[in-house]
């Protein structure tokens, strides 16, 4: 059995100084790269749940101080398995379908059996990787610039 992974605030230390001028296309990357650092215990869970570990877990802490464990299997639900609020969800998708966030495809994935024209984006290149396996047409890297989190006003 797999101990479970903490997905809670990022814990990230400064890069220090270089000694030399990183290009922009380094500089991206790197940014990209301390940005996703946050998601690296999902994207590992994700792997592992693919590799074989039925009984992967992530520990999701929140704001408030509580914790939940969050079977990754939860990421891989089948026909049949949606919530009654997801179902209500994409029965309202007409035309195209623009599936940001797509994670392991999913919501994609049905979506393409009801005949929809589908294009499922996520950030972290393991769960392109996933739905690409699943059998979701043609996903996708999003490229972001600038952090992973946002705020609503």
């Amino acid at each position: 059995m797999t101990s479970p992974r903490h997905v809670g605030p990022p814990c990230l230390s400064s890069a220090g100084s270089a000694t030399r001028s990183a290009s922009r296309s380094e500089r991206a990357s790197r940014d990209l790269s301390r940005d996703l650092a946050p998601l690296a215990p999902y994207a590992s869970a994700l792997t592992d749940y693919v590799a074989g570990d039925q009984a992967a877990t992530l520990v999701v802490h929140s704001s408030l101080g509580e914790s939940d464990d969050l079977p990754v299997q939860i990421f891989f639900r089948g026909e049949g398995d949606l919530f009654s609020f997801e179902e209500a969800a994409l029965e309202l998708c007409r035309g195209r379908v623009l599936d940001a966030g797509a994670g392991t495809g999913v919501h994609a994935l049905e979506l393409q059996k009801r005949g929809f024209e589908v294009r499922a984006i996520d950030v972290l290149p393991e769960a392109v990787a996933i739905m690409r396996g699943r059998g979701v047409i043609d996903p996708s890297s999003s490229r972001m610039r600038g952090s992973t989190r946002c705020s609503c006003s």
